[in-house]
């Protein structure tokens, strides 16, 4: 098994379609993909292209292998494109059997992939799947190669740098961006505008460029299926997301309302209300945003940390550990569209209160959080006390007469029941199979256990008898010397 980069390598390519959907005949538009995948690193890439040619084929391998790498071995079907551009860039070539796909299962599996990984993106965006697909193949592709798995990723087992150091941002979600100069905005205004998170830029070799790339928001505002020869792709160094760790996604929720209006996108403005759909949550972008969120900001619409506040009531329960455990740091908290925290063992950060925010609360702020938090945990350990040890006379079947009324309300049908506190003694081990079947084990002895010990020596005369008694194939040959 291939455990380096470049050891073994395989590829395929997959159709898309052609251009017909597209208005702009001249701008270029992708109809194939190359799927390039090293085994041995797990790494997986898509490139777009607009023709199945040699040419998009070798500029394709060449980006992914880069000018430092080196390919010991590539294995890909019988497509003339892929064996001429291995050739050209003399790299050993293997070739599965003509018309059974399963000796090129890795690259099918592969070509599986990208296909329903850009699928979803594309779903969860709402972007049109027809010009916008080569870019959600490629950012799934990214995502999965710095997605931590078994503690390790594609992206540090490749490059060896550790693990990915820029922002991870899902396709189509809504952030803040620095447009480029060419764009003009209010002098006065706020120098960011909303827009749409495309991808990443790479150069060849996947090196990350520290660049992403963005589309401006406008462009989606009276169409959600405009095309991509109509949008304008911003190459910026920084994003800003939503800072409460929810992402949104403004596209998806413009094209779900646009399709319960009617089937196509051309709806006059005055249809009247449309209902919210269960399963895309409708989000207020034409009212004006909440107080201390400016303009040009994508929204802080989520529950957010308010300093000074108190936080949620009650915390270490929810971890599956007695209330008034002190859980700073360990790692148990995920907040919703940002994951779980990593652990850290000098954090003093209460678990109630993202990461992102506590790095921007003031020092005295800090301390006042602090400061709830830890008798939030003393007043939770003292109630825990208390229902840990009735006072004589009470029973556990009436949680309402030693319990207070938010830890009496968890004792309804639903909830999981709580385990016994006591063990019974363990029973002593029992033999599964007490007959032990006969055998022996040979060894080798040596030359003075053999004349020390009688056994030893009988057997060994015993062995030469046999050879001595043993016939011969020819009666006036000896076989072996006795000397």
């Amino acid at each position: 098994m291939p455990t380096k980069f470049g050891e073994q390598v395989t590829g395929d390519h997959f159709i898309k379609g052609g251009r017909e959907d597209e208005e702009d005949h001249n701008f270029p538009c992708d109809t194939v993909a190359v799927v390039l995948y090293d085994r041995g690193t797990r790494f997986l890439a898509v490139y777009p292209k607009s023709a199945k040619d040699t040419a998009n084929t070798v500029a394709a391998m060449q980006h992914f292998a880069g000018p430092r790498d080196k390919v010991l071995s590539f294995y890909c079907d019988n497509a003339p494109e892929l064996i001429s551009a291995a050739t050209s860039l003399k790299w050993r070539l293997g070739t599965a059997t003509t018309g059974m796909p399963q000796t090129n299962g890795v690259a099918e599996n592969c070509v599986r992939r990208c296909k329903e990984g850009g699928g979803c993106a594309i779903v969860q965006s709402g972007l049109n799947p027809s010009t916008f697909w080569p870019s959600a193949g490629e950012h799934f592709c990214f995502a999965n190669n710095i997605a931590i798995v078994n503690g390790d990723s594609a992206w540090n087992k490749r490059h060896k740098k550790g693990r990915f150091k820029g922002m991870q941002i899902p396709y189509g979600a809504l952030v803040d961006f620095m447009p480029q100069p060419d764009v003009k905005v209010a002098s006065m205004g706020p120098k960011t505008i909303p827009g749409i998170f495309i991808g990443y830029h790479v150069n060849p070799g996947w090196e990350w460029s520290g660049d992403y790339l963005v589309a401006g928001l406008d462009y989606f505002r009276s169409d959600p299926d405009v095309v991509r020869s109509k949008v304008k792709i911003h190459r910026i160094k920084e994003v800003v997301p939503n800072l409460d760790g929810k992402f949104l996604f403004p596209v998806a929720v413009w094209r779900q309302e646009r399709l319960l209006k009617a089937d196509n996108f051309n709806v006059p403005a005055e249809v009247e209300e449309v209902h919210e759909s269960d399963d895309i949550e409708a989000l207020p972008l034409d009212d004006p945003p909440p107080a201390g969120i400016g303009s040009g900001s994508s929204g802080d619409y989520g529950a957010t940390w308010v300093p000074g506040s108190v936080p949620p009531y009650p915390t270490a329960p929810f971890y599956g550990l007695p209330p008034g455990t002190d859980v700073r740091g360990m790692g148990l908290e995920s907040f919703d569209g940002r994951g779980r925290v990593a652990k850290s063992a000098k954090t003093t950060r209460p678990p109630t209160i993202p990461p992102e925010l506590w790095q921007k609360t003031s020092p005295n702020e800090k301390k006042d959080a602090i400061k709830v938090y830890l008798a939030q945990l003393a007043a939770d350990k003292l109630e825990y006390a208390t229902i840990a040890a009735p006072a004589p006379g009470l029973t556990t079947g009436q949680p309402g007469e030693f319990m207070t009324g938010w830890q009496a309300s968890l004792l309804t049908d639903d909830d999981i029941p709580r385990l016994p506190r006591e063990f019974a003694a363990l029973e002593p081990h029992r033999e599964r199979n007490t007959w032990y079947p006969p055998g022996c084990i040979a060894r080798k002895l040596s030359k003075k256990e053999m004349d020390t010990c009688p056994k030893a020596r009988r057997a060994l005369d015993a062995e030469w008898e046999k050879l001595r008694s043993l016939k011969r194939p020819h009666p006036c040959q000896r076989s072996w010397c006795l000397g």
